[in-house]
């Protein structure tokens, strides 16, 4: 072969493995493009507006982020986004990849022209990149949708699509309010709930929240924290089933002189208000935002959460405290008055009748002590009397729960009897004007005798704890210990004492059937008894025969307790002290 042909021969196989290797490397780029992120670098902090061309639905859409950091429809009518939408926008924008195509043939892919257009605008470096995804054919299986990203073509999932695929009312925003229910500190409500055959039922109410939600109007009262949050809540949750965007004026729909209104002012001091007018021979009802020009349809359902009665809405608990932040109890009714006071962990009674002391800081019955608290624990306003007053003649007593440095009561009135013969006792909380009646189990409580709590136990010891007991009866002192074996014995004596041991749970562990007040308590035929631990601490005390009502009794005493027992273990100890 020619030199020449040869020569010409070399340079085209060189130019065909060059274009080769150049085809090789733009695949490899273009391949490396379709497996990755659909939005490189995506950052929806960034993002400020976003425009949709959907042909199938006909719809142009753009919305954009306030000042305040919301989505707002602007084009083509001025509302909310639906926070749930964008969300879900702006989360598949995130996490949706590009792939490669198996179709190249745009006119076969529904992308020319495409059946939706998506443009995302955001700020970078000061400055807006518009980035644009164009949305045609689904692929096979129904897995992936065909797209166009800034020109290049793809597939990606059809999450991104399925977003997409919605008419306006779709993207608007079905919450009529827009607060945070846990910002709002007044509520007012006027007008009433219209009732099939009766008048309608009233609900106007003004409420204020300082701690704790109170009405001001038309009653004066605490109201309860869980009923109010319900209430503040289903205001919040408030949805539109659908819109009216050009309405009538607002007399067509009866908004004009609304049968309910509902405002709320939040901690900044922020307004929202709402007006409620039930739909003409329909199920539902016509709704209006003052501050904004559309009229909403509403269902029954959701108005009725806004509009429940006003007096479920009082706080009938007496307290809603926790046991373990009680610390005192004050019981006052017709002349009695009962106090209990938590000494560390034991609780203590004082009782006085007619401002005369008659028990004087003495332990209390435990178990009786929780009776009474959880007695006002499930205290509960029975009635509501909206019409009556407990003027201060016609006081009678009162309660008072102390929780640290805190107190919760009221006054108590009289006695009253319902129309199902259960008696109970008018209440008026402090702070409050509304009057209710209490349950009986209160009426009972706070006519009980302060003695009735006193605790029966006089002493308690444990025999493991105890070193030896000693007793004296008619100059006879006796001693007894235990030997190496756990067996009681007398001292100076081997042999065990069956009948002393038989005794000694019944020394260890006494009980009055009667607490004594304290004066004349001098005791026949005394028998001394001093328990001794292993410490040295000492438990002395006295039996004996005392005249008790006229009756003799056999009574316990000690420098600060007098108190009838029975008659068993002084009648069995005293002959082991009589005998040799």
């Amino acid at each position: 072969m020619h030199l020449r042909s040869l020569l010409l021969l070399f340079v085209v196989v060189a130019a065909l493995a060059g274009l080769a290797v150049w085809q090789l490397r733009e695949e490899g780029e273009q391949r490396a493009k379709l497996d990755a992120a659909l939005l490189e670098g995506f950052d929806r902090g960034r993002v400020t507006g976003v425009r949709i061309d959907n042909l199938e639905r006909s719809l142009q859409m753009r919305l954009e982020r306030t000042s305040d950091g919301r989505w707002q429809i602007v084009d083509p009518l001025d509302f909310p986004a639906d926070v749930a939408v964008m969300e879900a926008l702006f989360g598949s924008l995130e996490m949706q990849r590009l792939r490669p195509p198996l179709v190249e043939d745009l006119s076969k892919l529904r992308l020319d022209p495409p059946r939706v257009v998506l443009e995302i605008t955001e700020t970078v470096s000061g400055k807006p990149r518009v980035t644009r995804i164009e949305i045609g054919e689904v692929d096979i299986g129904d897995q992936y949708v065909y797209v166009r990203r800034d020109g290049v073509l793809g597939r990606t999932e059809r999450a991104l699509d399925t977003v997409l695929e919605r008419d306006l009312p779709g993207w608007r925003s079905h919450l009529i309010m827009d607060f945070d229910a846990r910002s709002v500190v007044e509520l007012t409500r006027e007008g009433g709930l219209p009732m099939p055959g009766a008048e309608a039922m009233p609900v106007a109410l003004s409420a204020v929240l300082d701690g704790e939600w109170r009405a001001t109007a038309p009653f004066v009262a605490q109201l309860d924290p869980r009923q109010m949050a319900a209430l503040v809540g289903a205001l919040a949750m408030l949805r539109a089933e659908s819109f009216i965007d050009a309405p009538a004026p607002l007399e067509h729909y009866g908004l004009a002189q609304p049968v309910a209104r509902i405002a709320l002012v939040d901690a900044r001091g922020v307004t929202q208000a709402v007006r409620f007018a039930p739909e003409p021979q329909g199920e539902m009802w016509y709704v209006t935002r003052e501050d904004r020009p559309y009229v909403y349809r509403v269902s029954s359902l959701g108005v009725g959460l806004c509009l429940p009665p006003s007096e479920g809405l009082v706080d009938r608990s007496f307290t809603r405290a926790a046991r373990s932040e009680v610390t005192g109890l004050e019981l006052a009714y017709e002349g009695g008055e009962i106090s209990f006071r938590l000494d560390q962990r034991t609780w203590r009674v004082t009782g006085r009748r007619d401002g005369r002391e008659v028990l004087s800081e003495v332990v209390a019955d435990e178990a009786l002590v929780a009776q009474a608290l959880s007695a006002i624990e499930q205290a509960r306003a029975e009635q509501l009397y909206f019409d009556k007053q407990l003027r201060a003649e016609d006081v009678r007593g009162r309660i008072e729960l102390r929780l640290g440095a805190s107190t919760l009561g009221g006054s108590l009135g009289a006695a009253v009897r319902t129309a199902d013969g259960a008696e109970g006792v008018l209440f008026k909380r402090d702070g409050d004007e509304l009057v209710t009646l209490l349950s009986p189990r209160v009426l009972e409580l706070v006519r009980s005798e302060a003695s009735a709590f006193q605790s029966l136990v006089l002493h308690k010891q444990l025999e493991m704890d105890t070193s030896y007991i000693e007793a004296k009866f008619g100059g006879v002192t006796r001693k007894w210990a235990r030997d190496e074996h756990g067996h009681w014995a007398r001292v100076g004596m081997e042999t065990e004492a069956k009948e002393f041991a038989r005794l000694v749970d019944r020394l260890l562990s006494m009980r009055a059937t009667r607490m004594l007040r304290r004066g004349d308590d001098q005791v026949a035929d005394p028998l001394e008894v001093q328990l001794v631990t292993f410490s040295g601490a000492v438990t002395a005390f006295v039996l004996g025969r005392a005249q008790v009502d006229g009756a003799e009794a056999i009574v316990y005493r000690t420098g600060s307790q007098y108190a009838v027992v029975g008659p068993e273990l002084y009648n069995s100890l005293a002959p082991l002290l009589a005998g040799d």
